[in-house]
């Protein structure tokens, strides 16, 4: 099963959220939809109106223009006044998108500005530690910025203290971004930006912020240790099925830690990623494991930290510019599990596939109630829809309620 394929199953989700936003709600819950109450207002101010058609005889003139300005005021101080607030309409994206990973203790807050006569575009506020944030494409020629959260000031060309991050794509190659935002023991906070999809392997291999490109033969996991504890030398890898250390790629004797990106082909569709300590030359006794999938041309980043005070935590996230595998021995096996989860035939298995690419912190028992809920008719018709982003139709406005009831077992 490629990657796309499972995306596309929270995705179906996702279209019908998008739809249920735009509409504001269902038929029954009208009411609850925020995108119902300009409508309503719209719908009682032409009522309101008589009344003050029949004032022009007693000086009216005077009336209205207060009730004609006022809108004209809100529309241009709605906003607090702040010059990051008052550049938050519209841009054109450019083609470069970035994405945080929260390494830090205390949340940020993320915006895309433009150059020459900076105007700063809020994009995501109080970003929480270890969330993955969805992609973001400032304005050509622009940067992502993240700043503390709450500092504000995202316009700031000088004395920047409150910056964690000023990124641009001049450097770097590639459509997509990941920048890992920690704490690093001298300068603070700081962010490491890795190029997603680099030219080729061979530019992949000039830096180490340039990731390799994805292998139809095999997958690949980048462990990067840009954000563990000063005093934690390296770690040594293996795999639990593999006997022993293995050597990252191109890269025989290097350790994970610091700004290096080794990377690690796996064997099968899935494994389990092991460290070990330095000294652990047999790589005998993990300190700590992480479970990576996807398989043969997908590659997967485990930004790891701490490690000093216990073993290292680590947030594991799909990177794009995935490639369609190729099977290899025993090929036939993974064919067999792909195809349960490509074709689920009931329930439980529809579950699994959602959560196999939900956002980090999804809550899996939350989606298996949603689920739980749909009737089997609508259940039905989502599966024989499973590969559609748009709603499936037949979907009855009940099961179009239910289901948009995953969205809420996200985190916010």
């Amino acid at each position: 099963m490629t990657t796309s394929t499972r995306i596309r199953r929270f995705a179906i989700v996702a279209a019908i959220g998008v739809a249920i936003a735009a509409c504001g709600g269902s038929d029954d819950d009208g009411d609850d939809g925020t995108a119902d109450e300009p409508a309503e207002q719209a719908a009682e101010e032409p009522a309101d109106e008589p009344p003050v058609d029949e004032e022009p005889a007693d000086g009216a003139p005077a009336d209205e223009e207060p009730v004609e300005e006022t809108p004209a005021d809100d529309a241009d101080t709605g906003d607090t006044g702040d010059a990051d607030e008052a550049a938050s309409g519209s841009f054109e994206p450019g083609d470069i998108a970035f994405r945080s990973v929260n390494l830090l203790d205390r949340p940020v807050d993320i915006y895309v500005r433009t150059t020459g006569l900076v105007e700063a575009f809020p994009v995501e506020a109080g970003v929480a530690p270890g969330a993955v944030t969805e992609y973001a494409a400032p304005p050509a020629d622009g940067s992502y910025v993240v700043t503390e959260a709450g500092a504000g000031d995202a316009t700031c060309v000088t004395e920047c203290d409150h910056f964690v991050a000023n990124v641009s794509g001049a450097f770097g190659e590639g459509p997509t971004r990941t920048v890992l935002l920690y704490e690093d023991p001298f300068s603070g906070p700081s962010a490491f930006d890795l190029s997603e999809e680099p030219d080729s392997v061979e530019s992949s291999a000039a830096a180490s912020n340039l990731l390799r490109p994805a292998d139809p033969t095999t997958g690949l996991v980048f462990p990067v240790g840009i954000a563990l504890d000063e005093d934690v030398f390296g770690f040594r890898v293996g795999f639990d099925s593999v006997e022993g250390c293995v050597e990252a790629i191109d890269q025989p004797s290097i350790l994970v830690g610091g700004n290096q990106t080794p990377v690690y082909p796996y064997p099968g569709d899935s494994a389990e990623l092991q460290l070990f300590e330095q000294p652990d030359q047999d790589c005998a006794d993990p300190v700590a494991t992480f479970p990576v999938t996807g398989g043969p041309g997908t590659r997967t980043l485990v930004a790891l930290q701490g490690g000093a005070d216990g073993p290292p935590t680590g947030i594991i996230v799909e990177l794009s510019g995935s490639v369609a595998g190729e099977a290899g021995d025993g090929g036939d096996e993974g064919s067999a599990d792909d195809t349960a989860l490509d074709a689920p035939t009931n329930r439980e298995e529809f579950v699994l596939a959602l959560l196999e690419d939900a956002p980090p912190g999804t809550d899996e028992q939350c989606v298996a109630d949603v689920v739980a809920q749909l009737s089997d008719a609508d259940f039905q018709v989502i599966l024989e829809n499973i590969d559609s982003e748009d709603i499936p139709p037949g979907l009855s406005p009940e099961g179009l309620d239910t289901l948009s009831g995953i969205l809420d077992c996200a985190p916010a």
